[in-house]
């Protein structure tokens, strides 16, 4: 799921290698219909959902020091030497329900996408869920986003804290914004960017591979 790795499988011996894109799940990450409880409890104006790393800390507090209104929610963010400014701002840790993740996605205005620096990324899981539920994703700008999404239509990119400050205020009201949500969740079907249609490629793959005895002992 990240192109240098394509290259490095094959030097360490890999005979069939296929790059894929990272998905969402056709059911776990179906838009749901929140009760009013679930509105109270996860609506947000800006969420990021995932595990702390050592450059998201500082980039969120930097989103926090420019006005932000940010929701956080996920792990080990308490390790953050940010996490004096951030702590008012965490609302829990991962969830192990899908409803639950789905919910904090599909109740904030802005989804934001952070990458892992460590891991290479230049996109995430969050790139195919968050649209795929509905919300305004809104993350860094990479060659591997911009062939996903077109920016200002489907999502909304940045180069930095500062850039990104200043894409929230054009995400509309959560409730009043399901024709631009089905719009979202439709480039992400379009991009076949689904669990499904992933797995789809990946044994039709194995299946020439097979033909072609390139997986044969």
């Amino acid at each position: 799921m990240r192109r240098p790795n394509v290259q490095e499988a094959i030097a360490l011996g890999a005979r069939n290698v296929m790059w894929v894109w990272r998905a969402a799940d056709q059911v776990a990450h179906a838009p749901l219909t929140p009760t009013p409880e679930e509105w109270r409890r996860y609506a947000s104006d800006v969420s990021f959902v995932g595990t702390y790393f050592p450059e998201r800390g500082p980039f969120l507090a930097e989103l926090l020091e420019r006005g932000v209104p940010l929701s956080i929610y996920g792990d080990h963010w308490q390790r953050a030497p940010e996490w004096p400014r951030l702590a008012a701002h965490w609302r829990g840790p991962a969830s192990r329900s899908d409803r639950a993740y789905a919910l904090m996605v599909q109740c904030s205005k802005v989804s934001l996408g952070l990458l892992s620096k460590g891991n290479r990324d230049l996109h995430t899981t969050r790139s195919a869920e968050v649209p795929h539920l509905g919300a305004l994703f809104c993350a860094e700008r990479t060659p591997e986003h911009e062939a996903l999404y077109r920016d200002g239509k489907e999502a909304v990119f940045w180069w930095d804290a500062a850039e990104c400050a200043k894409q929230v205020p054009r995400a509309p009201p959560r409730r009043a914004a399901a024709p631009r949500d089905r719009r979202r969740r439709a480039r992400c079907i379009e991009n076949a960017t689904l669990n499904e249609r992933i797995a789809e490629a990946v044994l039709q793959r194995v299946s020439q591979g097979v033909s072609a005895g390139q997986l044969a002992a």
